[in-house]
């Protein structure tokens, strides 16, 4: 999180740019409104994977409060706390006068739930059709793997829907007729087994498996339009990361010493002063220094924009740190800058596709076509690495 803290300058107040390291971006998301017809412009809305509150002022919230005299690279991490759990100590009340059992929590929260249920349940009854998506994703912790199955749909006042549907356990091996057993359980629960219009997913063989059980099975109540040819929708950021991570592969290398450089500043407190003071005698305004999440692409790209942005500072800290030995060179930051001026275009594509508060058929072709073009042009550069 970028923060700006007041210091004396003078007669008057002046503002110095606090920096961060935070090696914990993996529950971002990103929002994309009026969209224009080429791609090229959308208006960010939400959580950034690496800039959730960019330039926001100390005096904006007590949390963001950074006790320094000096501008440096802040290694706090902000927890970030949904808005349930805030109301919930709210109730309880945070000096714990006010407790409950877990009998009495465990009875609210069913409540609660039977109480959506029947309003989705609702809601579900007077659409004619709806999309749904699915993917299937493991507990690190729980060493479990569940299943969930989002719908999407247009109700009768042309308000386009998210909702959450199912989120179910999905014991192994995940092969094509568990993922359909899950899908139909779901249809069936909330009566939407003859509404259902399309079905994306990724590109995985237990997928195609599962979306060809589907389509015979809903075929036989209902007739698909197109004769079911538009029943199958392939997740285009999923084709996307594919593309993007052959990519990166080529400076793989790189890569691992642009993070191995963060994560050894980050290790203690006397080297993040340093590099701080190297980035702020250079005069390099930069909000913070990321390290990316395995799983996301695009903290990748953000990991490497962000470092570049401080190039000029690392050979500098090298030469006061006996055992820093990941330094990328000259040569590796200009391969870094050319990747990242590719990346940039499936970055914005990415985050327009993936969007979930408006419809994304009527953007996608454009913002594929830019990716294409970009494509097209650097098969003729005159650099052989590109």
């Amino acid at each position: 999180m970028a923060a700006t803290v007041k210091t004396r300058m003078g007669g008057g107040e002046g503002k110095k740019t606090m920096i961060e390291i935070n090696d914990d971006e993996c529950d971002g998301t990103l929002r994309i409104e009026n969209v224009n017809v080429d791609g090229e412009k959308y208006k960010k809305e939400g959580k950034d994977d690496e800039v959730e509150e960019e330039g926001k002022n100390v005096e904006d919230g007590k949390d963001d409060e950074i006790e320094e005299d000096m501008g440096h690279f802040e290694r706090k991490k902000r927890k970030k706390v949904s808005k349930a759990h805030t109301e919930f100590i709210e109730v309880i009340g945070n000096d714990g006068n006010f407790k409950i059992s877990r009998a009495t929590t465990k009875k609210d929260v069913i409540n609660v739930y039977d109480i959506e249920k029947k309003k989705l349940q609702l809601a579900l009854r007077d659409i004619n059709k709806i999309s749904l998506t699915t993917d299937i994703w493991k507990s690190k912790v729980q060493k479990i793997s569940y299943m969930c199955v989002t719908g999407h749909f247009v109700d009768s006042n042309w308000n386009l829907h998210k909702r959450l549907l199912s989120f179910i356990p999905l014991p192994p091996p995940h092969a094509g007729h568990d993922i359909f057993n899950g899908l139909i359980k779901c249809t069936k629960y909330l009566g939407i087994e003859h509404k259902v219009f399309t079905i994306s997913v990724d590109n995985a063989w237990n997928n195609d498996s599962a979306i060809q059980i589907s389509k015979e099975t809903f075929s036989k109540s209902r007739k698909f339009p197109l004769e079911g040819k538009l029943f199958h929708v392939r997740c285009t950021t999923h084709m996307l990361n594919i593309i993007v991570q052959d990519g990166l592969y080529e400076i793989q290398n790189i890569i691992d010493d642009v993070k191995k450089s963060v994560r050894f500043i980050n290790q203690s407190e006397s080297r993040l002063r340093k590099f701080s003071d190297v980035v702020h005698h250079l005069g390099i305004q930069v909000n913070k220094l990321i390290i990316d999440c395995l799983t996301r692409w695009n903290s990748t790209y953000k990991m490497l924009v962000e470092a570049y942005k401080v190039k000029d500072a690392f050979p500098i800290f090298k030469d006061g740190e006996l055992f820093y030995h990941h330094c990328p060179s000259l040569d590796d930051w200009k391969k870094v800058k050319d990747v990242t001026d590719i990346l940039e275009v499936f970055n914005e594509a990415t985050h327009v596709i993936s969007g979930v508060n408006y419809p994304t058929s009527n953007v996608y072709l454009a913002v594929i076509w830019r990716v294409k073009h970009v494509l097209n042009e650097k098969e003729n550069d005159v650099d052989e690495f590109i």
